[in-house]
């Protein structure tokens, strides 16, 4: 940090780096697989024992939509046997738009496809990631005649034949699109993505809709920034506040 000048540290998966110094911890919930099964890495999802939860400071519930209010209840129970200070923040997962993923490779959002587009139509979820049912539902909501999915393991980098493969599965099942994750985007091979492809493949743009304790969380993170104002740039901290003023507006 010392060597890149930077003043302000973002650290995502870093709970468990114990050794590094911070201001904040922040844990994210799922609430469609709330705790895993309980059991630590490798029988289960778990990468330390509950009773660490104590040493957060807020705790950030996501897709409370798909869940129901009898899990919600078990999570904030849970939550509240191991640490009963910390604030706890609901929010849900809500799709914006589809971005053809030639012009999401280039950077380029000027030709977004609004959901309206695959309504009524079959399409091909292809996702790696820790929980694809959720994915697959959120595409179920926007309105989909039916969804195809093909799921690898968390993490997986597609090769061109599995991207061709999968290519023609959506052409057999007369899909109108195959539809990925950005976190998969970026695993899918440039020369598949350029290629001459029989269906578009349309990566669903995600935002995190706060539902419950937004004001406060904000508060926590202003509370801490004011510590270090005289360190953060100064167009830093403006755009904190103006983030803030543009989510509640």
């Amino acid at each position: 940090m010392n060597k890149l000048q930077a003043e302000v540290v973002i650290l995502d998966d870093g709970y468990q780096h114990w050794q590094l110094a911070r201001d904040l911890d922040i844990v994210l919930i799922d609430a469609l697989n709330m705790f895993g099964n309980n059991f630590l890495l490798p029988r289960g999802t778990l990468r330390e024992p509950l009773p660490n939860l104590a040493r957060a400071q807020a705790f950030l519930l996501t897709k409370v939509d798909q869940s129901t209010d009898d899990a919600i209840h078990i999570i904030r129970d849970t939550l509240a046997r191991y640490n009963d200070k910390a604030l706890i923040v609901e929010s849900n997962h809500q799709p914006k738009c589809f971005v053809e993923i030639e012009e999401w490779y280039k950077g380029r959002r000027t030709t977004d496809v609004a959901l309206e587009t695959i309504r009524h139509q079959k399409v091909v979820a292809l996702s790696a990631i820790g929980n694809p049912s959720s994915f697959e539902q959120t595409i179920l909501d926007i309105g989909v005649a039916q969804v195809y999915g093909v799921r690898y393991a968390d993490h997986h980098d597609y090769t061109m034949a599995e991207m061709q493969e999968i290519m023609q599965r959506g052409v057999d099942e007369k899909a109108y699109a195959l539809i990925t994750t950005e976190k998969d985007a970026v695993k899918i091979p440039a020369e598949f993505i350029h290629s001459n492809r029989s269906l578009p493949l349309y990566v669903l743009s995600i935002e995190v809709h706060f539902t419950e304790g937004y004001e406060d969380l904000m508060e926590l993170i202003k509370n801490i920034a004011d510590k270090y104002k005289n360190q953060i740039p100064k167009i830093l901290y403006e755009a904190l506040y103006k983030y803030e003023v543009e989510i509640n507006d």
